[in-house]
């Protein structure tokens, strides 16, 4: 027998891995779009410089908490007797599998170095003639599916594992993990899930945008930035952190590329903006002024420039890349104040026609 669940490959956002998973699962039903199209817009940026969507390092809960609550039906298992035959019930029963585990037993590149590499994998399918689990995989920035064999599942879980439970950090990992549902879950989606997408959220949330603050995180005498304040987190404190300092010396290695996708995310943002309006004019003809879409068109390349400087910058710590950066992304910042607030205002007359035209109905 084979099985291969539905996934949706084109989600064309370079987030986190376990967002990914999720949203390849509940974008594979177009039912599941109006709910997408109101989430996934602010950003916000943490004190290591890292931009995400939402704030999952939180010690308190946050709205990530609940957000896919109801797309999906999230099930943590805290118990396994039989990994391998949980896991084929589980893909036959339609539901996908969530599992932390060891990629030095399954990915020849981790095999052949001997690294050990532990990370949530979503298994998607199997082939019981083969002895294969499919599952979702990042290939050089493309998401794609590949396979491990059966007889790769045990010792690739437990030994994941046994790594976090000797982890002198483990009291950070554990809210980390029980927050995106590992070591163990089992994924459903919701196909009952049918709505129009809520104007109000959009409104509230292109509205919040604009209000970006800057702010102190809860349990930390770092800064958090929010909204349009990213911009400032970038050419004002990081600036400031990279002319006074070496980067290699203040910034983990990793920390350094983190904050290089987190650019990048800034972009993806945008083009998941485009994606939002074409879809709203689309189904709900609402018209979105051509303008709209040239300034993100502009935005776009600005903001292209200016990671591209920034990359160079922290390759070469060539000052002059850092300030021609800044300059971009100051005049992005300026196009995005202008972007969303031209998107709030037609989200609002939107709303207002329809409810004038429900009061004419009525006459």
């Amino acid at each position: 027998m084979e099985k291969m669940l539905p996934l949706n490959l084109n989600v064309n956002m370079n987030i986190n891995c376990f967002d990914v998973y999720r949203l390849s699962i509940i974008l594979s039903n177009t039912k599941s779009i109006p709910w997408f199209i109101e989430r996934f817009i602010n950003l916000q940026v943490d004190e290591h410089f890292e931009c995400n969507y939402y704030d999952l390092g939180a010690t308190n809960p946050t709205e990530y908490e609940f957000i896919f609550d109801e797309v999906l039906s999230i099930s943590k298992v805290n118990s396994v007797q039989d990994i391998l035959k949980m896991t084929i019930e589980a893909l036959k029963n339609n539901k996908y599998l969530l599992i932390t585990l060891n990629q030095r037993y399954f990915r020849e590149d981790y095999k052949i170095n001997e690294i050990d590499s532990v990370h949530g994998t979503l298994i998607v399918g199997f082939d019981e003639i083969e002895q294969k689990l499919f599952y979702l995989s990042n290939v050089r920035n493309k998401w794609c599916v590949e396979f491990f064999y059966f007889s790769e599942l045990k010792q690739a879980f437990f030994s994941a594992l046994n790594i976090i439970a000797k982890d002198d950090h483990i009291n950070d990992w554990l809210p980390f993990l029980n927050r995106v549902n590992e070591p163990v879950s089992i994924i459903e989606l919701k196909n009952n899930n049918s709505r129009e997408a809520r104007f109000n959220i959009l409104y509230d949330t292109f509205k919040n945008y604009l209000n970006g603050v800057e702010s102190k995180a809860r349990v930390s005498t770092f800064s958090r930035w929010q909204g349009i304040a990213i911009y400032k987190a970038y050419y004002e404190a990081l600036n400031e952190i990279l002319i006074n300092n070496n980067p290699n010396d203040y910034f983990k290695p990793f920390r350094i590329h983190n904050i290089e996708i987190g650019m990048r995310r800034i972009l993806e943002n945008k083009a998941g903006i485009s994606y939002r309006l074409k879809y709203l004019e689309l189904t709900y003809d609402i018209k979105f002024e051509r303008v709209i879409f040239q300034r993100l068109e502009k935005i776009t390349k600005t903001l292209e420039i200016a990671v591209a400087l920034y990359s160079k910058f922290l390759l070469t710590t060539d000052i002059k890349n850092l300030e021609k950066a800044n300059i971009y992304l100051k005049e992005a910042e300026e196009l995005d104040v202008l972007i969303f607030s031209q998107l709030a205002d037609t989200i609002l007359n939107y709303m207002k026609s329809g409810l004038i035209s429900m009061a004419y109905d009525h006459c």
